[in-house]
């Protein structure tokens, strides 16, 4: 699973490396994101690229707790996903996410990240949900692949990290690619590129 990431790479530059054409933040909080915090993630409304802002976490169906990610193998069926994956794609982006490992009596942090904190882009899904306060607000999840070797050694889960390619074909797919769609939902290359682990 991914239960943690972060992410701090300034606004501008984000927008020039996910080509982003309108942009609805003027600031954000970088740092690590957990499940109910805000952060930035990038959509295509309309053949348009946008950067926004959205809450981490899709509402639970029963109101118990947050989804905060959704199965590769199972993305395009499940009755929580199924419309989100047709239509409500987005990119999550990241400099690293975190595992947990047991090491004796504690479980010790690590963070997963490549070529010394270079900015990646992570598969998500959004939909808009209804807060206490009756305000309707938008949420994303991230969506997770078998891990590669290197993640297999923390955990048996990590996000779908996609290349440059998949990242365009995520955000502006249509519907009846699906299969196009969940074969780039791949766990992320072994040497792709240099992916490291860091005991936090």
């Amino acid at each position: 699973m991914c239960g943690r990431f972060r992410i701090n790479t300034e606004l501008g530059s984000l927008s020039r490396r996910f080509l982003v054409e309108e942009s609805e933040i003027d600031s954000y909080k970088g740092g690590e994101v957990a499940p109910s915090d805000l952060a930035p993630v990038i959509v295509n409304q309309e053949g348009t690229r946008k950067l926004v802002l959205m809450r981490w976490g899709f509402t639970h169906p029963g109101g118990k707790g947050l989804i905060i990610n959704a199965r590769s193998e199972t993305v395009d069926i499940k009755p929580m996903f199924r419309r989100a994956f047709q239509s409500k794609r987005c990119l999550i982006p990241a400099n690293g996410f975190f595992e947990w490992k047991q090491e004796g009596r504690a479980k010790i942090k690590h963070e997963i990240i490549f070529n010394e904190g270079q900015l990646f882009a992570m598969a998500g899904l959004y939909d808009f949900f209804v807060g206490e306060d009756g305000r309707r607000y938008p949420a994303f999840t991230i969506i997770t692949t078998p891990a590669n070797k290197l993640v297999a050694s923390l955990h048996h889960r990590m996000p779908a990290i996609l290349l440059p390619d998949g990242e365009q074909i995520w955000l502006e797919g249509v519907a009846g690619q699906a299969r196009l769609l969940k074969d780039i939902l791949q766990p992320y290359p072994d040497g792709e590129k240099t992916m490291a682990i860091l005991r936090r």
